[in-house]
């Protein structure tokens, strides 16, 4: 019985040949190596070259199986665009075309990225709760989706969605697990509902199955009552495994309007060997370049002193307790802030706080340093022919920042969109 979801790679002249299929969607694509040829033809080798080359935003070429049809996407709470990204990775995979109908999010800048790379046809800068009307109980009625998203995206073939983790995440210590931002969970999945979308992927943190709304069970009843079968609602995956410099556990539920049965254990030659900080970051810049997206933030004295403590201590990856600010100090549950990159090894999870020391294990792994708005876009996941911002001038480095950390790793979308590819009906 052939797999729902296979990868795999070989050697042509010059070049590597990706071999991909999802249920009853399968292509090749031709990736030109040039002066980077992989050192051996084993399928880890292959495959790291290939994350590699597209990091560094080289573009394969793919034949489409059909040219006549697109897929239609709806992007809900899309952030950057980096979920939606991998996901048209999957379809061009898998020689389908991609077309974005429509990005929801609040946040204008996110928006403004996504334009850049993605250019769906309509971008909603609005609140996901506000656009559309349902009730969470046994006679409810089908959702209803508001204004002309409910046009455009009526039958859409697949609807993402990544609304917001804060509520479930270790770090917030005020609302955790009760948080009412948990609820846009089911504000999403009933959207989806609304649009008669046939596949329905969700994206968040592993914590989000321990909200005390009981936000996942709440969501796959919905979904059931509505004739969705849930392909997996405890589906999780980490981001090193399939390509990213960065260890990123996170959940996804999966639902489709199919009756076919998918084996979602069936990642064959999706999984590739662990990329490192240095594999991702090691060709850029000593961070002194004059653009601002290249350069890190310039440290205050005390917090330079830090990271100089740092490499003054060989093997040192660990600020102690009597280096650390006050707030810092006697058993604070973060002890990775002020922290050193491992160089041989994937990051920790990049958050929003990536540019600060202060803010996790963010030095740089070889120099004394900070991280660029460029490394933590590469250690997300990111090439480089990914735009984030319109002219030189425009770098607002908080809010490129933020949006940065908080987006999906496009490798997470594009295993994700291959699972959502196999289970269309």
């Amino acid at each position: 019985m052939k797999p729902d979801m296979a990868q795999s790679f070989s050697v042509g002249p010059g070049t590597i040949v990706r071999d991909v299929r999802a249920g009853e969607f399968g292509s090749s694509s031709v990736l030109a190596v040039e002066d980077q040829s992989p050192v051996s033809a084993d399928q880890d080798s292959l495959g790291r070259t290939w994350e590699l080359l597209r990091l560094r935003g080289r573009m394969p070429r793919t034949e489409l199986s059909d040219a006549s049809r697109a897929l239609r996407v709806v992007d809900l709470c899309s952030g950057p665009g980096g979920f939606a990204t991998g996901f048209r990775r999957a379809c061009q995979a898998v020689g389908v075309r991609c077309a974005i109908v429509a990005a929801v999010d609040t946040s204008s800048q996110a928006l403004a990225v996504y334009r850049l790379n993605l250019r769906p046809r309509l971008l909603v800068a609005e609140h996901v709760a506000n656009l559309v009307d349902f009730k969470d109980g046994d006679d409810a009625p089908i959702p209803a989706v508001a204004g002309r998203l409910r046009k455009l995206a009526a039958n859409a073939d697949v609807v993402l969605a990544g609304p917001p983790c804060e509520g479930n995440s270790n770090l917030n210590n005020h609302t955790r697990r009760v948080d009412q931002r948990n609820e846009l969970y089911l504000c999403c999945v009933a959207l989806a509902i609304g649009v008669m979308a046939r596949v329905i992927i969700v994206e968040n943190v592993v914590q989000v199955t321990r909200a005390k709304q009981k936000i996942v069970p709440r969501a796959a009843r919905m979904l059931r009552r509505f004739g969705y079968q849930i392909v997996t609602d405890d589906l999780v995956l980490d981001a090193a495994e399939f390509g990213t410099a960065q260890s990123r556990r996170r959940h996804f539920l999966v639902a489709t309007r199919s009756s076919r049965q998918i084996d979602i254990t069936s990642f064959v030659g999706l999984k590739i060997k662990s990329l490192s900080v240095m594999d991702a970051i090691g060709d850029l810049t000593d961070g002194n370049a004059d653009h601002s997206f290249e350069r890190p933030s310039q440290l205050s004295p005390e917090n330079q002193a830090r990271v100089e403590y740092l490499y003054a201590q060989p093997g040192r990856y660990d600020l102690p307790e009597s280096e650390r600010p006050n707030c810092h100090r006697d058993g604070h549950t973060y002890p990775s802030v002020y922290g050193r990159m491992r160089a041989d090894q994937p990051c920790q999870t990049i958050t929003t706080g990536f540019l600060s020391p202060g803010r996790g294990r963010y030095v740089h792994p070889t120099q004394p340093r900070g991280l660029t708005l460029r490394e933590g876009a590469r250690l997300q996941g990111f090439p480089d022919d990914y735009r984030w911002f319109r002219r030189e001038d425009d770098v607002q480095r908080t809010a490129l920042a933020h949006l940065i950390g908080d987006a999906v790793p496009p490798q997470l979308g594009y295993v994700t969109g291959l699972l959502g590819l196999a289970a269309l009906p």
